[in-house]
């Protein structure tokens, strides 16, 4: 948790006045690479994405700090994630190959890495699971982080190429 203190400077960066925080570790849970977090409607699970672990791990947020509840797991490798709260879905930007993403980054630029937008669901015995999951060969757009859903269609975004993708179910496509 970040408190900004008494006395703390103010530190100048590139003609920006920062503020810096006092900041201790949130949590004793450890990661492999958190990336994406988000909380829910009522601000009492913090939901962070662990890109590497292919999991959401799901944490109660009080005035003690944060405790780990539990992990939700995912078939793919979880950039960022958004908490709809008026399902109380999960939604998140998930990269389906991360061979592919290395293959890329290391050794060919051309390749085409598949990702898209998985959604999670809660279940009547407190967890989740995936109940859909778009996914988009990357000829398009690839390396995706983020996306949402929009009436049948999602919309994807990347932090390696420009632009997004608009992509249609099979069954509503554009012709």
């Amino acid at each position: 948790r970040c408190r900004k203190q008494p006395g703390d400077v103010d530190v100048d960066v590139d003609d920006h006045v920062v503020d810096t925080w006092n900041c201790t570790k949130a949590s004793e849970v450890m990661g492999m690479l958190y990336n994406g977090v988000t909380m829910d409607a009522d601000k009492k699970h913090l939901f962070v994405a662990d890109t590497l672990e292919k999991v959401i791990r799901v944490f109660n947020v009080s005035a003690d700090g944060l405790g780990y509840v539990r992990d939700i797991a995912s078939p793919h490798a979880v950039d960022n994630v958004d908490y709809d709260e008026a399902t109380g879905d999960l939604t998140a930007g998930v990269t389906a190959s991360m061979w592919k993403h290395l293959y890329r980054e290391k050794i060919d630029p051309s390749t085409h890495v598949p990702g898209g937008l998985t959604r999670f669901r809660g279940t009547p015995e407190g967890g989740y699971s995936v109940f859909e999951d778009d996914l988009h060969d990357g000829s398009q757009l690839s390396m995706i982080s983020t996306g949402v859903t929009w009436g049948d269609a999602v919309v994807l975004g990347s932090w390696y190429n420009p632009g997004f993708a608009l992509c249609m179910r099979a069954a509503t496509a554009i012709e």
